[in-house]
């Protein structure tokens, strides 16, 4: 699967509401539920705040019932995704000597002729710049690092060629790029031949992906690839990056469960994976979903799984077999938020369907239960939920109970 394009097609998409109102239930219990509204989609209410709760990078992931991501507005999608990071990861690669405005127009505006020209003019070759292009600020960076720098440059304008594509809506076909037969023997010649570490490695990057758009039995070269380096590499960003394409590569082979653990390693890494590895995610049935659960090497990476699993489909499922495994984990948070958000935005007029009902119990009892432990990481949070849950659902004493026992587990801000 061609992670990259989807991801864009996907974050295309108008943001859900914001969220206007971080609630006490101690306050609720007594004075009743009071409903906050956003300002662009007055139909959705909620006062249960993730924002509040739920570490920041997983924003994108709160429930909307609009809205495929929350509060990222448009972007320009997978072509811009990484590109103040690469920016920052070569100006850091040249000890910030390297003018960061220079660098921005190198790797993310120059066409390849441009690089050609300023690498030409920086070995002394061309004389004088043509007058488009910016006279490059340098620093006290060696003739060497600048040498290598812009090889590896110009090898990365032409991989732009079949790995980025055009903008284009969501409703129109994807017309798949093709990576050239012939560049294969100069991207793993200057791959073999590269000393410096930190280009090596992107070289690497470039290799893998430029196989995974082949089209033909040479792209299973992506995994031998792979594995052959992978633990010559530091595991940053560029490392996950790289083993993004690979999951693809089993995705596109029908090798699912092998796919989604790939995913998964990729989404915990970094905030700017999460998103592009989200989408990619797909457990396709039981049978497959525990093949991929048993792929996990540690509680963490099966924590992992779960989470992702219980954020496409079933929070409640996910919440149950994470806090088993550790009640701390604070991928627990945002399902609980979805878990109840979820709830609010299905609450309609009439009586519920028996079928919703059990759910709602179902949901309100796995809370209370968890909240009743006092065993994770954010009691308070638990507390809140049970006895919002009760005031919803059912009209008991419940409510003030765990209202106590937030009021004495919360944090001074929220007291």
């Amino acid at each position: 699967m061609n992670w990259p394009i989807s991801t864009f097609q996907n974050l295309t998409r108008k943001p859900l509401r914001k969220f206007l109102l971080v609630f006490s239930l101690c306050t609720l219990a007594i004075a009743g539920v009071i409903w906050a509204c956003a300002d662009s989609y007055e139909e959705e209410y909620s006062v249960f705040t993730p924002e509040y709760f739920v570490n920041k990078q997983y924003s994108p992931f709160f429930y909307t019932g609009n809205e495929v991501y929350y509060g990222l507005g448009y972007t320009d999608g997978s072509n811009t995704w990484y590109n103040d990071i690469i920016v920052d990861e070569w100006y850091d690669h040249f000890n910030h000597q390297f003018s960061k405005t220079s660098l921005q127009y190198l790797l993310i505006k120059a066409s390849a002729g441009a690089v050609d020209s300023i690498s030409r003019k920086s070995a002394g070759a061309l004389k004088v710049l043509p007058a488009k292009y910016p006279v490059m600020s340098t620093g006290t960076v060696s003739a060497k690092m600048l040498k290598a720098f812009y090889s590896y440059l110009k090898l990365a304008k032409i991989s732009e060629a079949y790995s980025v594509n055009d903008q284009y809506y969501s409703w129109d076909k994807v017309k798949p790029n093709h990576s050239p037969v012939k560049l294969a023997s100069t991207l793993i010649g200057a791959f073999d031949a590269e000393t410096d570490p930190f280009i090596k490695e992107r070289l690497w990057f470039q290799a893998v992906r430029y196989y995974y758009f082949l089209d033909n039995s040479s792209s299973a070269t992506t995994v031998s690839l792979f594995n052959q380096f992978k633990d010559h590499f530091p595991k940053n960003l560029i490392y996950y990056r790289t083993m993004g394409y690979v999951a693809g590569y089993y995705y596109r082979q029908k090798n699912y469960a092998l796919s989604n653990y790939l995913y998964s390693l990729c989404y915990d890494y970094t905030y700017k994976l999460k998103i592009p590895s989200f989408w990619s995610f797909h457990p396709q049935n039981e049978s497959d979903w525990n093949a991929t659960l048993r792929l996990a090497k540690t509680p963490e990476e099966k924590i992992t799984l779960w989470h992702m699993m219980g954020v496409q489909y079933d929070a409640a499922r996910a919440i149950k077999t994470i806090a088993a495994i550790n009640p701390k984990s604070e991928k627990l948070d945002l399902l609980l938020s979805r878990l109840i958000n979820i709830r609010e935005a299905t609450t309609g007029g009439g009586k519920p369907a028996d079928s919703v009902i059990k759910s709602d119990n179902d949901g309100k009892r796995l809370v209370e239960n968890i909240a009743l432990k006092n065993n994770t990481a954010k009691p308070y949070y638990w507390n809140l939920a049970a006895g919002y849950l009760n005031f919803w659902i059912a009209i008991t004493p419940q409510p003030v109970s765990f209202m106590l026992q937030q009021k004495t587990s919360s944090p001074p801000a929220i007291k």
